[in-house]
């Protein structure tokens, strides 16, 4: 029996191991940028379209959050009217991926959102000290921005996109505000659905995130989305140091392959104004290469 000797294994080894083509990793790079900047625009409709549709709920809830304030009226009113979707708020506010909806008081803090009392998180909930929107709104002026709230203790805070708006009363006067939260691992899923979208035609794979101050959502222990919208745990350690600050003005990329070459990846990174420094993170690759 003959045996090979090592050197012609290793040989052997390394003509079966397919080598990266530089080309493919800068096209698929150059896409996962066009799609960066895709995903972004669409964030900035949300964003634009939520802080309207937030105008025209305050207007509908203003009358219930006037002075004596019956909880359960307010809660009524955020739980079940405006998710009718006979009604034009409702329709309109079906439209947009949120994690929560609340009644905020003149307080700064949650009165009711809309979940059923018992799994109700919002009562209590410094809002107006999470979200500087909140405050804005409480003040008359309403808008969006970003902030950080945990549901519960002991539990990791999520990341969210939020619209604030006033309510006022019959004499005018602001009597509070209305929230509606998007978090940002449903952020990233609507936008890469809506990437699938517009690469319907194309054979790739693609995942969607964003990047903030050092932590990549959603992966790893999220868990208000599929697993399969998360960021793959193996990408995570692929992103290389620095590129949230590259990626301030202008997109950002990288590449890496799997697989031993078979797969190449290409993403970049991108700045989102409505996301107050945070950016959105695209990953592509095509399936045949």
């Amino acid at each position: 029996m003959k045996h090979r000797s090592p050197l012609l294994t290793a040989a052997l080894a390394l003509a079966c191991t397919r080598q990266p083509d530089p080309a493919i990793a800068r096209e698929t790079a150059r896409k996962a940028t066009e799609h960066a900047v895709e995903g972004g625009a669409s964030i900035e409709r949300l964003a634009t379209g939520l802080v309207e549709v937030s105008a025209k709920a305050a207007r509908e809830l203003g009358a219930a959050m006037t002075a004596p304030v019956d909880v359960n009226r307010v809660r009524n009113r955020v739980r079940i009217d405006l998710h009718d979707d006979r009604t034009e708020v409702g329709r309109e506010l079906t439209m947009y991926p949120t994690w929560f909806l609340a009644a905020v008081g003149t307080n700064g803090q949650g009165i009711a959102g809309d979940r059923e009392p018992e799994r109700d998180f919002i009562p209590g909930k410094n809002l107006s000290a999470a979200f500087p929107c909140v405050a804005a709104a409480l003040q008359g002026t309403g808008g969006r921005c970003v902030g950080e709230l945990a549901s519960g203790a002991g539990l990791a805070p999520r990341v969210y996109l939020v619209a604030a708006a006033p309510t006022t009363g019959a004499d005018g006067v602001v009597n509070g505000a209305f929230v509606a939260a998007v978090n940002f691992s449903r952020l990233a899923k609507a936008v890469r659905e809506t990437l699938n979208l517009s690469t319907a035609r194309e054979r790739v794979q693609l995942h969607v995130g964003f990047l903030r101050n050092g932590r990549v959502l959603p992966s790893g222990p999220d868990n208000d989305v599929a697993q399969a919208y998360l960021i793959p745990d193996g990408f995570l350690r692929r992103i290389p140091a620095g590129i949230e600050a590259r990626a301030r003005t202008a997109p950002a990329t990288f590449t890496f392959d799997e697989n031993g070459g078979a797969m190449q990846w290409g993403a970049a990174v991108a700045p989102v104004a409505a996301l107050d420094g945070a950016e959105i993170i695209v990953f592509r690759a095509p399936l045949r290469q």
